[in-house]
Parts: structure tokens; sequence; C-alpha cells
């Protein structure tokens, strides 16, 4: 079970009976200068060099101008969906984006519906995952309530409030959420003009994965092992403080996987990003043993019966997710952290709460006419298909 915000960490998220240590003054001197968060250097030659993320900033920085060879942010259309095509015409395509969202709760006969909430605008451009955190039980308090008053509040402001940012979305809902009791990580996606931008506070998050391969990812925020950074009742954690905000352009045929800690604790971003490349290429590959528990909402547990392609891929993830966290022997993100940690009994998959959206971007057709060549009129297809999936 993960934790809530501990007594030493008060500097950070007050602890439940509400104490302070000296140890987490002297802590919190060194965690308010802290850097702003890069890429290691491990990954800088699969990841494009205009991503960007503050940590603390209610501005995000801007994202930095492309090369000569690289369209805007605003229009990234690459040159192997188009090619021969002058970037006068980048215009003419509009961004699409098909979503596929799967739940799994974890068995237990507290809470049956699991601690998870999700969140999908109407026009599929907002998104958004909550984790509420599981030692609110001990209170006697549904750890699921806090979370389901994120969601809420992250749609009035998306769809009644028309804000538009991640970071105001996220805030707005904070502030939304203030008369429940309990605490919750998060995490928030707008896509808009074939940009992403989102707003994570703990050990939630997504991936972006191009042409198979993952070419960002968000970074985990923990105070310590298996305490992440949380917002809620008794936390001086707030979005404005403490989210790290992201801003990556998008290209045609990306996929985005947005998750709670239930998803990238038993799958790496690798093995995911592998996954989704071959289920694109042969979606009769779709086939595993189905779950005993349905999936919340509006999804089914049989992949036949799914709406769209990214409806097939979250169910299929997120019951990847929950066979593995049901395998004591399994090589997983959580065991291997715990390892690190000096949690040596610790291994195997980790059974929790499992939360999975996929997104898809694919190109859509404008009102300007334009004569193209073969690949062009492959992305029209695209267009087609995404209304027929």
């Amino acid at each position: 079970m993960r934790k809530s915000l501990s007594k030493k960490d008060k500097d950070k998220s007050c602890s439940l009976n509400g104490s302070q240590s000296e140890e987490s003054k002297e802590s919190s001197g060194a965690s308010k200068t802290e850097p702003t968060l890069s890429r290691s250097s491990s990954n800088a030659k699969s990841s494009p060099k205009i991503f960007h993320v503050s940590l603390g900033s209610k501005k995000r920085d801007s994202v930095s101008s492309p090369s000569p060879e690289r369209a805007p942010p605003d229009r990234c259309v690459t040159s192997h969906f188009v090619p021969n095509f002058r970037r006068k015409y980048f215009s003419s395509y509009a961004m699409l984006v098909q979503v596929g969202r799967c739940q799994i709760p974890k068995i237990k006969k507290e809470n049956p519906l699991g601690e998870d909430a999700c969140y999908v605008s109407r026009d599929q451009r907002c998104l958004g995952v909550f984790d509420g955190v599981g030692q609110w039980f001990e209170a006697g308090v549904n750890p699921r309530l806090y979370a389901e008053a994120l969601k809420a509040g992250t749609k009035l402001a998306y769809d009644k409030k028309q804000i538009k940012d991640p970071l105001e979305i996220l805030d707005f809902a904070w502030h939304h959420a203030k008369e429940t009791i309990g605490s919750s990580t998060a995490c928030v996606v707008v896509l808009s003009s074939f940009l992403l931008t989102a707003t994570n506070l703990g050990d939630s998050g997504f991936i972006i994965i191009r042409s198979g391969k993952v070419v960002f990812e968000s970074k985990p925020q923990q105070v310590e092992w298996s305490t992440p950074y949380q917002i809620g009742t008794q936390s001086d954690m707030t979005p404005q403080t403490h989210g790290a905000n992201y801003s990556f352009p998008l290209q045609g045929d990306d996929y985005i996987v947005m998750g709670t800690d239930g998803l990238f604790d038993n799958l790496s971003s690798t093995f995911i990003a592998k996954r989704l490349k071959l289920l694109t290429k042969d979606p009769t590959r779709l086939s595993i043993p189905q779950c005993d528990i349905s999936p919340l909402g509006d999804t089914m547990k049989d992949i036949t019966h799914a709406t769209s392609l990214c409806q097939s891929l979250s169910i299929y993830v997120a019951q990847m997710a929950y066979h593995t966290s049901t395998d004591k022997d399994a090589l997983t993100p959580w065991g291997i952290a715990a390892k690190k940690a000096g949690q040596t009994n610790f291994v195997g998959g980790k059974p929790d709460d499992i939360t999975v959206i996929v997104a898809r971007i694919s190109l859509g057709r404008s009102s300007l006419e334009i004569q193209s060549g073969p690949l062009v009129k492959r992305s029209f297809h695209l267009n087609l298909h995404h209304h027929e999936l």
C-alpha cells in the first residue's frame, strides 16, 4: 500500500497527525533550491532537444525555436508522412485525437471500486489520472473520494470554465476538492495543435511513443520510496509549487500512454512501447487471458467488444499490467526501485489499482485542397480510419 506523507517529510507535505520534525526543515531548504528538471544524458540521443520542463513555476517554459529543418511545434508534421510537401501547406492539416481508457481495481474488500479516477474530455483533448492515497483508510476515509473530487474539478475547469492550461486546470481542481478529505497524486494532459502540455504531481505520469520508441516520459516525484508527492488534506503541497510542467511537440501517429503507478510500477515504458509497436502492426495479436475483474467506466473486459483501436490497446495494456502485478517472480520497475531503496522484501509485481489511457495522434484534412502524392493520401486515409474504428 502506498504511503501518505510521513512525519519526517512535513516540509513537503504534512503528515496525518500534523507534526513537524527538525530534519524536515533542513531538507526543505535543499528542495526549494532544486534546479529545473531535465532529461538525463543517457536518453539524450532518443529525445528531441526542444523539450522543456519546469518545477514549481506557474509559467511554463516556452518551446525553443526549431531548426530550419523542423516544422514549428504547432504544425509538427514530419517529412515521413508528407514528403515533398512545402511548409506553407502544414497549416492544412488538423490534429485528430483518438482515446481509449481502462481501469482495473485491486482486489480488496474495503474498496472494491479502487482508489483511482480518470477523466477524458468530450473533445478528447484533455486527459487526467488521479490516484487516491490508500493510507487514508486507516483514518476511516475512502481514498477514492478525493480522487473523484479532483476529476470533477478537472471536468468543470475544462468543460465549463474553458481553461486550457493544465497547471491552471489542476490548480482549479485542487481548490474545488478542498472540502473533501483525502489526498491524491495527479496528472493532467492537454493536447492542442500538435503540442502536448502537461502538469504532473506524484508518481502517476505519461509516456510519448513514436515509431515504437519512447521519445519522452514524465518523471515521477517522490519524497522517499513509496511516498509520492500528493495534494490534499494536511499536505502543504500545491500544483503551483510542486507540479512539474511539461511541453512537447507531437507528430502524426504518436501515441500517448497515461497511467497511475499501478501501470508504471509493473510495466516499464520500454516494454509498453515495444508491445504497442507490435500490436499496431498486427492487431490480431490483441489477445491475452482476460482478467477476472471487469474494468470500470465505459470499457469492456473483452477486447473484441472494444469500439476503437485505442480502446483495445488501453484494455490490453491494463490487463498486461494486471497479470504482471500478480506474478511474484516478475522483474518490475517496482521491484528494482525497492531494491535500490534497500527494501529487499518487495519483489515481483505490485498489486495495485491500474488506470490506463491511450491516445493516438493522427493527421486530418482541412478545407484547403491539396494535390499530394500517395503518402499524403495515406494520411487522409488515417482520418477516415479514425472515424470508422
